[in-house]
């Protein structure tokens, strides 16, 4: 179980770690106000930096060591119900996708069809 927590855990930070530094980036000219602006919007770039940076440690060390330790070391899976429903719309899904790729034509001619279609039903109406 360890292992699988530790692969996980390193399969969702590339991403994660990712985004978190993309929002502090996006605060950092925030911290570069002066004047009134920045006595105003300082505190509040401030704030959110250190809770995203907090959230990066703790996402990083803390939640896959409490994950390791608490969550059930036994693998078994139950179908539930979403897993059921999703079954069920993978069904009608799957041969209509299977039908669409074996006539690629047909499809994009009619997807032009009604693109037009919708054109025209616009410009009939704001025309």
């Amino acid at each position: 179980m360890d292992a699988e927590v530790s692969h996980s855990a390193k399969q969702m930070m590339n991403s994660a770690a990712f985004g978190q530094i993309i929002i502090l980036i996006v605060y950092f000219p925030i911290l570069a106000l002066v004047g009134i602006e920045g006595k105003m919007f300082r505190p509040m770039a401030e704030t959110v930096s250190f809770a995203i940076i907090g959230a990066l440690i703790l996402s990083l060390t803390y939640v896959p060591m409490m994950s390791s330790l608490f969550l059930s070391k036994k693998i078994s899976h139950k179908k539930n119900f979403s897993d059921k429903m999703m079954e069920r719309i993978q069904r009608g899904y799957s041969p209509l996708i299977k039908g669409a790729l074996r006539f690629k034509r047909t499809v994009v001619l009619l997807a032009f069809g009604l693109l037009a279609a919708a054109i025209v039903v616009f410009f009939s109406f704001w025309g």
